[in-house]
C-alpha cells in the first residue's frame, strides 16, 4: 500500500491547431503527465471543472474569443491554479496587445520554435510548478532590437487595421474618439518609416505590411 506510484501530474493543454495541439499532446504524456485538450479558452474551462488540472499549456492567441493569458487568469481565479506555461509564435507580447505585467507570476513564456528541443517544455513546467521561473523561460523578456518601438497603443490599432477595421470602427471598439484614432495612426507611420505624404489608403496598407511582417505575419 504504502509503495504506490504518485498520480501523474495533470496537464491541460489549450491550443487551437489541431496538429500542433496533438504533437505537444504526445510529447507530454511521452514524458510521463496526464493530458487533456481543448481547443478555445471556453471549451478549456469546461474540461477543467471536472479535470481539475495541476498544470495549464496554453497558446496565447485561440483564435476568437478569450485568450490564453485570460483563461490563466480565469482558472487562477476558480482553481487556484499557480503552475502555467504559455506558448506563442509572435516575437514579443506586445506586439499582440499584452505585455508582461499582462502575465501571471511565476508563469513560463515560451516561443514555439524552442519546442524542436522536446525537454524545454518539460522543464518550463517544472520551473513554473516549483514557483521558479529563470529567465531561460521567459521570452517576452527577451527584447527584439529590430521590432520598432510602437507603443501598445499603437500596436494596438494598428492590429486592429489589420483586422480589416475602419479607423470608426476601431475607435467604437477602444471607446475613444475618431481623431484620436487618426492620431494613434500617424504616430505610428512615422515611428514605422512609412511616408505620411503618401494618401491614406496607401499608409493604412503600408502600415498592415509592415505590422504583418514584424508579428512574422502568424498567430500566437
Amino acid at each position: 500500500m504504502g509503495n504506490e506510484a504518485p498520480e501523474p501530474t495533470k496537464v491541460l493543454l489549450v491550443e487551437d491547431e489541431t496538429m500542433v495541439r496533438s504533437l505537444i499532446a504526445e510529447l507530454l504524456t511521452a514524458n510521463g503527465y496526464k493530458v487533456i485538450t481543448a481547443g478555445n479558452a471556453s471549451e478549456a474551462r469546461l474540461v477543467a471543472a471536472e479535470f481539475v488540472p495541476d498544470v495549464l499549456v496554453a497558446d496565447i492567441q485561440l483564435g476568437g474569443g478569450p485568450t490564453g493569458i485570460d483563461l490563466a487568469h480565469a482558472l487562477s481565479q476558480d482553481q487556484g491554479l499557480r503552475c502555467m506555461v504559455f506558448l506563442t509564435n509572435v516575437p514579443e507580447p506586445r506586439l499582440i496587445g499584452f505585455d508582461s505585467k499582462s502575465i501571471p507570476k511565476g508563469s513560463a513564456y515560451l516561443n514555439k520554435s524552442r519546442l524542436a528541443d522536446t525537454r524545454v517544455l518539460v522543464d518550463a513546467i517544472e520551473a513554473s510548478c516549483s514557483g521558479k521561473v529563470p529567465h531561460t523561460y521567459r521570452d517576452d523578456h527577451s527584447i527584439d532590437p529590430d521590432i520598432p518601438e510602437l507603443s501598445r497603443s499603437q500596436i494596438d490599432v494598428l492590429r486592429l487595421v489589420a483586422q480589416g477595421h475602419s479607423n470608426l470602427q476601431i475607435a467604437e471598439i477602444r471607446g475613444t474618439g475618431q481623431r484620436a484614432v487618426e492620431n494613434l495612426l500617424h504616430r505610428a507611420y512615422e515611428v514605422l518609416g512609412i511616408d505620411v505624404e503618401t494618401s491614406n489608403a496607401n499608409m493604412r496598407v503600408n502600415a498592415v505590411l509592415a505590422y504583418l511582417e514584424t508579428i512574422g505575419a502568424k498567430r500566437g
